[in-house]
């Protein structure tokens, strides 16, 4: 193992090459406001030993699943999951794109600026459901 740096500047190193990873700032959240809503980017990972939300993954909310791909049976706990974490009827968040794929676009009905609060905290914190 090589000895840690001790030099002025080797704290502000580690925190620009934590700052260079993408996911870990809010700001990298692909999130954007709609008329009636917000639209945001989702990663899924299904068949997890629980149903979360996890974080960031890219630019997108990583949501991991139980349920299996097959049969939209991930789709299905996708909206479930994330209806639970943010508080919402599961009939107010809709996919958009992404319905055979682990990248999706989620459209979730209501107030925008409330709606961007609680995904922005989910995303900081995570949320087991």
């Amino acid at each position: 193992r090589r000895p840690p740096l001790r030099t002025p500047w080797a704290a502000d190193l580690r925190i620009q090459r934590s700052e260079r990873r993408p996911g870990r700032h809010l700001s990298a959240l692909d999130l954007r406001r709609t008329a009636d809503g917000i639209e945001l980017a989702v990663h899924v990972q299904p068949r997890a030993s629980r149903s979360q939300v996890q974080g960031i993954h890219g630019s997108a909310l990583r949501i991991r699943v139980q349920a299996p791909p097959a049969d939209s049976r991930a789709n299905e706990a996708v909206v479930r999951t994330l209806a639970a974490a943010l508080g919402v009827a599961a009939r107010d968040v809709q996919l958009v794109s992404g319905l055979k794929g682990r990248e999706k676009r989620v459209r979730i009905l209501g107030d925008p600026s409330t709606l961007e609060r609680a995904v922005r905290r989910l995303s900081e914190l995570g949320s087991t459901v």
